[in-house]
């Protein structure tokens, strides 16, 4: 299957976590034909210029439903489900298949989704948000909830993306923001920039691209706004953008870029021409310096005062070798770990999840197993300070023997047991 899948027979996915695990395509063009019905240069006008195919699946809607969907479309890049179906409709796609299809166009970065409430604009369902298709000009929501000047008790801190050739590679920032959106609780959108405010209430983010005079876009910046003090927040969260960024430009191998951290005092200063550090020096390092020099302050400015960099204080066993092991050992946690003592109440507490992510664990009726199952998929994409947290709630639910596994990478050893786990051991917030 691995050789078929690499030369392109079939489109196979093997990772067992993924929804698409249990999915075999074998004929690759015919998938790209149904693409090409749901995705191509003359999107708009496929859902208002009917030809003889489509006219027979769009018979069942009124020309104001039509109306209302492209309106959707055309301002938010919004399509409902049943237009979707309306469009692959010659096809003969039953739910099962096109539900496979919507999950292949999610992994190939075309589009998320977005599940509506009843109490927004929007009338309740699913709908599919595809970036490439959202108007250019700027909310106006952006202004009044990032305004242009960082509010009295919060902190700015930035990352720019520059890349090598002039101009940002075709689909990336679209790809960008597709990856991003499991980290977001609610997001704003239009073509270049992305509003969001992050999960339990870490902080907002914004992404935008940066342009020349000519309208070319050039870079890209992603920033964080946190209250005051709470580096920790601020870290986790540009290092979450900056990975997801790094993933998606391994798509792009021939595209070369640099990053830089604007100085947050510099922003905090509201300076013109703030100054720019190398990320490779402060930012990704194990031990950054304790201070440095910005040439737009007098003397030298102490570390926390223009990044969030990591703490002096960083735990023996870091957060990042706990989610390797929890990667690792994911089957052996199913099996023991035990979700019936409290966990996701205490999850909760820690605001690792929300009751909406709890509901989502248990949907359909799922058994423990599966529950469990969910869970460790959640966590395992969830910031990297989580992982000191869900150590936290399992000390608290009784569970030190999967503390053990997730700090040594092996099983429990019970002859440890009086002696238990080092405290000095436990992994801190990052």
């Amino acid at each position: 299957m691995y050789y078929l899948q690499l030369t392109g027979v079939v489109i196979y996915h093997s990772d067992p976590r993924s929804e698409l695990h249990k999915y075999i395509f074998h004929n690759p063009h015919w998938i790209l034909s149904v693409f090409g019905h749901v995705f191509n240069h003359n999107f708009h006008d496929n859902c208002t210029k009917f030809d003889s195919d489509n006219r027979k699946a769009f018979a069942g809607y009124s020309n104001n439903t039509r109306k209302i969907w492209h309106r959707y479309l055309k301002e938010n890049g919004l399509m409902k489900d049943e237009l979707l179906k309306c469009l692959v409709y010659k096809f003969n796609l039953d739910e099962s298949m096109f539900e496979a299809v919507m999950l292949l166009l999610q992994k190939f970065d075309i589009c998320y989704v977005v599940l509506i409430e009843k109490d927004t604009f929007l009338p309740a369902g699913r709908y599919y948000r595809f970036p490439f298709l959202l108007p250019k000009d700027q909310l106006g929501i952006v202004e009044t909830e990032w305004p242009e000047k960082c509010p009295r008790g919060f902190k700015e801190f930035q990352l720019v993306q520059q890349f090598v050739h002039p101009m940002l590679p075709c689909g990336l920032f679209e790809k960008i923001s597709v990856r991003i959106n499991g980290f977001l609780d609610h997001r704003f959108d239009w073509r270049t920039g992305i509003l969001g405010f992050c999960n339990n209430s870490q902080g907002k983010i914004l992404i935008t691209c940066i342009k020349d005079e000519n309208d070319r876009q050039l870079n890209i910046k992603f920033a964080t706004r946190v209250e005051e003090g709470n580096q920790v927040d601020a870290r986790s969260n540009l290092m979450t953008l900056y990975l997801c960024s790094q993933e998606c430009c391994r798509h792009y191998p021939g595209v070369a870029s640099w990053w830089h951290h604007v100085c947050a005092h510099c922003l905090k200063m509201s300076v013109q021409n703030p100054h720019t550090f190398e990320i490779q020096h402060i930012f990704l390092s194990q031990e950054p310096p304790l201070t440095v020099r910005c040439i737009n302050s007098i003397g030298m400015l102490a570390i926390e005062e223009v990044a969030p960099v990591r703490k002096s204080d960083v735990c023996s066993v870091p957060n990042s070798q706990i989610k390797k092991n929890l990667e690792a050992r994911r089957c052996d946690l199913v099996k023991d770990i035990d979700i019936s003592s409290g966990l996701l109440n205490e999850l909760r507490s820690l605001s690792v999840i929300t009751c909406y992510v709890e509901e989502e664990l248990k949907a359909g009726g799922a058994s423990e197993s599966k529950q469990k199952e969910r869970l460790l998929d959640r966590l395992l994409k969830r910031p990297l300070n989580d992982m000191a947290k869900f150590c936290q709630a399992l000390e608290k639910t009784n569970q030190m023997h999967i503390v053990t596994i997730l700090e040594s990478g092996h099983q429990y050893n019970e002859e440890d047991e009086d002696i238990g786990v080092s405290p000095s051991k436990r992994p801190k917030m990052q």
